[in-house]
């Protein structure tokens, strides 16, 4: 009878799951989802053929109709949403999960699932004072810091044979003082390993601790102690650029000559802005009096590129003209961008600083049926001045492939607009007409679609990135195995012009 009873419970439970899952009405949802918010739905369909379209679509209306799994289901809805041509739409399956969280697209929509971050019983003071009157400090003890963090690393609280890594102060506005960024533990071997929770606090690593001096190796986290110091053998930036794993992916600059100075930017990424944003600030002397500059973008996958804007009195001859956007303004994506974006501020800000953004959101919220943007600030672009063109560098080349997307088309879509500036390479890879991703959630759990709520204000006026990509003034062969001195021998010859 148990057994009986076992077996009905799987039935219900899984006829439970199908009829959850019905793919019939999770096509029909997402068709519904990517109508009423993707967008690019009006620039997309315009150009649809409508009879091709609709008869596609229930070619795919059919196809689920007859599926009975998850699996099946997301690969035919995956399909319509390929139509639209657009690597942003994106249907996302996980058959483990229970709930509308892929793990798989946890960092890219940024709608993560935060891990608890503990806070030090010991505040900031009390992890100072500690150190400061300790008799005898383990090496791994002390303060540290570098570019993003400074952090008090003490016994901890409650863990034996247990260090943590207390925040003092950080750079990124998640992580506040007196929470706890890593623990360390320390084995027989007088060895430590630390579990190390990532930028973001949506994933956690374990990586070795190797204590150099005063130096720590905890790849990807690299901090110099600044209390107590010893007498360190180690250049601390020196010991980082030959020593980190992700270094192929920041950004440098080189000098490559007292005539050409070369920047490798391979992301905007907010680590790599950072390194880049103290890159641009020390060497802006020297670039200020180097005649040729060569800004390597190829490969570089975007980010956010407000940073950039230091190398612009660098280009500039003329004035900048950067094209504002607009969200498709619903319901639905309002609360999606307001949740991801703008909650954790709002609700850490004053009664005054609320009561002014709700005024500008009523007349936000006035506007849902159309393209507006959610700041209330519907200028179609910006326009940089500078007060005078810099003699050098007098010529400037970017070089772009079609691994350059995103931040990296934009940067040189706005460089380019300088009389110093030739573009060399390959077209880009033309993906920056829609932008700001968000996840929405089907009547299957483990089906979630993701589109962005984001439209670029020069699609108005006849540009589009995505179906034309970003085109190079001189073309260069992949075969060439030298773009930076194929790019340079081509500016000194357009200088003597």
């Amino acid at each position: 009878m148990k057994n009986a009873i076992f077996i009905l419970f799987l039935f219900l439970s899984a006829h439970a799951y199908a009829q959850k899952c019905n793919c019939d009405s999770t096509f029909k949802k997402v068709r519904l989802l990517v109508e009423f918010n993707y967008a690019g739905w009006f620039d997309k369909t315009k150009h649809f053929d409508t009879a091709e379209f609709t008869k596609f679509t229930n070619r795919i209306a059919n196809r689920c109709h007859k599926i009975t799994n998850a699996d099946d289901c997301a690969d035919a809805i995956l399909e319509w949403t390929k139509y639209f041509k657009d690597e942003n739409l994106k249907i996302y399956f996980d058959p483990t999960l229970k709930t509308h969280i892929p793990k798989n697209l946890q960092t890219e929509t940024n709608e993560v699932q935060e891990i608890k971050v503990l806070k030090s019983k010991l505040d900031v003071k009390g992890c100072i004072d500690y150190l400061k009157s300790a008799k005898k400090l383990r090496k791994i003890e002390g303060i540290w810091e570098n570019e993003s963090y400074k952090i008090a690393i003490v016994k901890s609280d409650e863990k034996p044979d247990t260090y943590m890594g207390v925040i003092i102060s950080s750079v990124y506005s998640n992580w506040k003082s007196n929470e706890i960024k890593f623990d360390v533990k320390e084995n027989r071997k007088n060895e430590f390993s630390m579990v190390l929770t990532m930028r973001d606090k949506d994933n956690q690593t374990t990586p070795t601790v190797k204590i150099l001096d005063d130096v720590m190796d905890a790849d990807p986290l690299f901090m110099q102690r600044i209390f107590p110091t010893t007498k360190s053998s180690f250049d601390f930036e020196e010991y980082v650029n030959k020593n980190a794993s992700y270094i192929p992916a920041t950004s440098k600059i080189k000098f490559v000559s007292d005539n050409l100075a070369v920047i490798k930017i391979p992301n905007f990424t907010p680590e790599n802005n950072i390194l880049l944003q103290k890159a641009i600030q020390k060497n802006a002397q020297h670039l200020s009096t180097t005649p040729y500059l060569i800004i390597d973008l190829r490969g570089n996958n975007g980010g956010e590129i407000e940073v950039a804007k230091l190398l612009f009195p660098f280009l500039y001859t003329k004035p900048i003209v950067w094209f504002n956007c607009k969200h498709r303004a619903t319901k639905e994506n309002y609360e999606k961008w307001f949740k991801k974006f703008i909650k954790t501020d709002y609700d850490k800000s004053t009664k005054k600083e609320r009561a002014e953004f709700d005024s500008i959101e009523t007349i936000v919220k006035k506007n849902f049926g159309g393209f507006h943007n959610f700041y209330n600030e519907n200028q179609i672009a910006d326009t940089f001045y500078f007060a005078k063109t810099m003699a050098s560098p007098k010529k400037i080349g970017i070089l772009i492939n079609n691994s350059t997307i995103s931040g990296g088309e934009l940067f040189t879509m706005l460089a380019r607009q300088s009389d110093k500036v030739v573009v060399y390479g390959q077209k880009s890879y033309g993906l920056l007409d829609y932008d700001r991703n968000v996840l929405y959630p089907t009547n299957c759990p483990s089906i979630s679609v993701g589109m962005p709520i984001l439209r670029s204000n020069w699609l108005d006026y006849g540009i589009s990135i995505d179906k034309d990509k970003i085109k190079p003034d001189v073309l260069i062969s992949e075969n060439n195995d030298d773009w930076i001195k194929f790019a340079y021998k081509d500016l000194l010859k357009r200088e003597k012009q």
